[in-house]
């Protein structure tokens, strides 16, 4: 019974690879940091997938993935903010954290306490942590100074009660299919 566990598993591994970029943007290697958060948006995607596909969908699992999006993305974008935006002077980037960290807890929170399906109300988490990481990355690689207006665009429409279509991309959706379709067959040969 290998599937019955396998939404949440893709949900505890999204927090623990965002565990790791924390630890890699701790030492400095922003490269690998940059992966690990990669590697989270990837399992971010599929645990939903897994968990509509299986039928597990549960207010435990939605629980346990707004905490994993907390940490990758909530405590991740902040942390990306304060350690690698570097030149940009030290109470702006304090001030950005925060703001940043406020959204992330207030916009996880208000998807919790609603319903949403077809449409997120605010920018989501992980879009907003996409567009301030890669935007801090390209500031580290190339000393491009925009992501200050970035990150600032980012948290206002994280904060704004704009609907935002969700994108449920069908090539990850297939993948999903094919991927549990082996486990419940290995799991039935078992």
């Amino acid at each position: 019974m290998v599937h019955k566990h396998l939404a949440n598993s893709f949900t505890i591994l999204n927090g623990c690879f965002g565990l790791l970029q924390l630890f890699f943007l701790i030492e400095g290697h922003i490269s690998y940091a940059l992966i690990a958060f990669f590697l989270a948006i990837i399992c971010d995607g599929v645990d939903g997938y897994v968990a509509r596909l299986l039928d597990q969908s549960s207010s435990f699992g939605k629980e346990l993935d707004s905490l994993a999006d907390m940490v990758t993305f909530g405590v991740g974008g902040a942390c990306w903010i304060q350690l690698v935006a570097t030149t940009i002077p030290f109470p702006l980037r304090l001030l950005l954290s925060f703001f940043y960290l406020y959204h992330a807890l207030r916009r996880l929170a208000h998807f919790n306490a609603t319903n949403q399906k077809e449409h997120y109300i605010g920018l989501p988490v992980t879009s907003a942590a996409f567009l301030t990481v890669m935007s801090l990355y390209l500031h580290h690689l190339y000393s491009v100074h925009a992501s200050v207006l970035v990150m600032s665009i980012v948290i206002y429409a994280s904060l704004m009660n704009l609907p935002f279509k969700t994108f449920k991309c069908h090539y990850v959706d297939r993948l999903v299919r094919t991927l549990v379709k082996e486990v419940r067959s290995e799991g039935e040969h078992d």
